[in-house]
């Protein structure tokens, strides 16, 4: 019996308030997910796994059910596969959540809402090199942060809620061709700060996405709804590509009001 385990299983806590592993070369999958199980019969409240290795990480089914947990973060580094639990309709599955990051993951078989349905009352929510999630529902209205990088073909995006006060995404849009066609919406009354690096979107089912008190910061993000949604921004910064794209796409900035 290692350290750690006596220490998981002979603790007198019966609350674990953080929880950080970390898995390398040669890791015993099968004693790693034995700690995950102890963990959360010890209601952990802050789970942090960061999974360097090729082996699969299945996480356990519960910890999609996991009462006590206010900040997940999963991170792996080779596109193992996860799905997301959808919720029984009117029984949330992360109840507590507030913080969530996903890394790495390849999405299988997951709802465009199952994230958002399951974690009700999320303030931060991040996710990075996350692949095959073709479309995203983010709806949770205490979020005040959404982050999205490197999470490669994507079409559909809504964004929406009452607190949100950032968004950034980077490197996420499916790149345009024949037959794939790109949505973004977007409705955030309270958004303070918006970062796009991204390729250009073709269709906008908003077109006064953002507000007056917004700092707004383009690159690559073209086309005539959009920069009308623009004419009251606080602050507005567009890299020459963004111009570029505009022109192309027929648009004049003499149109603007």
């Amino acid at each position: 019996m290692t350290f750690v385990e006596r220490v998981l299983l002979f603790s007198d806590a019966t609350n674990l308030n953080c929880v950080s592993i970390t898995t390398r070369g040669g890791c015993d999958m099968f004693r790693v997910l034995s700690w995950i199980y102890t963990i959360m019969k010890r209601n952990v409240r802050d789970l942090t796994i960061y999974h360097q290795q090729k082996e699969l990480l299945k996480l356990p089914l519960k910890i999609f059910h996991l009462q006590s947990l206010k900040r997940l973060s999963v991170t792996v580094l080779h596109h193992q596969i996860l799905t997301w639990p959808h919720p029984q309709p009117s029984a949330s599955t992360l109840a507590a959540l507030e913080d969530l990051t996903l890394s790495g993951f390849k999405f299988v078989n997951t709802a465009r809402d199952s994230i958002s349905s399951s974690c009700p009352h999320l303030k931060i929510w991040k996710m990075k090199r996350c692949t095959d999630l073709y479309q995203l529902d983010v709806n949770c209205p205490n979020l005040e942060i959404f982050r999205m990088h490197e999470c490669k073909g994507l079409r559909d995006l809504v964004v929406s809620g009452p607190s949100l006060m950032t968004i950034n995404i980077r490197d996420t849009f499916v790149h345009a061709g024949k037959g794939s066609i790109s949505t973004l919406e977007i409705s955030a009354p309270n958004l303070r700060k918006f970062i796009w690096s991204d390729k250009p979107v073709h269709r906008y089912k908003s077109s006064k996405m953002f507000p007056s008190c917004a700092d707004v910061r383009l690159r690559s993000f073209g086309g005539r709804d959009l920069f009308l949604s623009l004419n009251e921004t606080r602050h507005l910064i567009i890299d020459c590509f963004s111009l570029w794209v505009c022109s192309f796409s027929s648009f004049f900035f003499t149109s603007l009001p």
